[in-house]
């Protein structure tokens, strides 16, 4: 398999509207809400890489959700998204509070996103400049905001107590979206953060230090196989066989820009996954949710989630709950 050309996206998307310039203390009462849409042409400029993302989304609509189909879509094998382009303004992190939960795998299922504490009423803001493409309560994401961005990002806002934005609104980095909450399927009032490129879900901190709250990569490669997404940051190895069936590639970034380099000289032996065994806890007399959750290390909404337990639950001496 040869590699064709990495395709490079970086739109400008509202350098036209006048909103590029960051503006911490805008509120949802602020100037005038620019309306746009995010498969309108006016926004983009002419050229094929506009022409692909703008195909993407003019197929999405809120019946469908997050995802957007694909069917007859063509999409290059390899995709480069630019994070510090100037049309996305200065990143701006969404709410700056404590890490709750990491993306990744959770008790036998996947965790899209970055889960992160705040209060109720607490200001979330978009990350980038960006277009709202749906403002809605959806499933257990309570009441949920997407922001697709110039470079074909999207992220997305969840769990929200009130949404400030409406569908084809455009907004700046750091200009509010919603107010913190825990709608839909949250046991805690926190926010759900999740990066996502053609409706695929990836791990936010592959390019941003929940830390210092800022970013560490300028790029990413969207890897496209059949229609099976991986996206990596810059010089990041493969996490799952996605561009070979047996084995695990590592693919160097600028290797890939080199249309001479096949997937044979870029492929290295895969790695062993070792199941997890489960482990238990029996509850003893004077035990609470909370001294276990904290004795175990474990986040208590985690141990809500993996018992199946309401909030308020009452605990039974002798009662096994699971901690994995």
């Amino acid at each position: 398999m040869i590699f064709p050309k990495i395709v490079v996206i970086s739109l400008s998307l509202l350098s036209s509207s006048g909103l590029i310039a960051q503006n911490d203390n805008r509120g949802p009462s602020g100037s005038q809400a620019s309306e746009a849409s995010v498969s309108d042409k006016n926004i983009y400029p002419d050229s094929t890489n506009a022409t692909l993302f703008r195909d993407y989304f003019s197929r999405c609509s809120e019946r469908y959700g997050i995802r957007c189909p694909q069917k007859e879509l063509s999409i290059p094998a390899v995709v480069e998204l630019d994070i510090n382009g100037e049309e996305m303004g200065p990143f701006y992190f969404p709410f700056r509070g404590k890490l709750l939960s990491p993306y990744g795998p959770r008790h036998r299922r996947m965790h899209a996103g970055l889960d992160i504490k705040l209060q109720k009423g607490d200001t979330v803001r978009s990350a980038f400049n960006g277009v709202v493409r749906l403002s809605k309560r959806f499933k257990g994401y309570g009441l949920m905001v997407v922001v697709t961005h110039p470079n074909g990002l999207e992220t997305l806002y969840s769990h929200l107590s009130k949404i400030l934005v409406k569908n084809g609104q455009a907004v700046v980095s750091g200009e509010p979206v919603g107010l913190g909450g825990r709608t839909g399927r949250a046991t805690t009032n926190h926010l759900h953060f999740e990066t996502r490129v053609f409706g695929q879900h990836f791990n936010p901190q592959k390019f941003i230090d929940i830390n210092t709250f800022s970013i560490t990569k300028e790029k990413l490669l969207v890897y496209n196989r059949e229609g099976k997404f991986q996206i990596l940051a810059e010089g990041e190895p493969f996490e799952e066989p996605l561009l070979a069936e047996e084995d695990m590639p590592m693919i160097d970034s600028m290797a890939v820009a080199d249309s001479s380099v096949t997937l044979k000289d870029t492929v290295v032996k895969p790695k062993v996954k070792h199941s997890v065994k489960a482990k238990y806890h029996r509850v003893k007399k004077g035990d609470t949710l909370y001294s276990i959750a904290r004795k175990n290390k474990i986040p208590l909404d985690d141990l809500y989630k993996m018992n199946k337990l309401k909030p308020g639950a009452v605990l039974s001496i002798g009662k096994r709950l699971r901690l994995n």
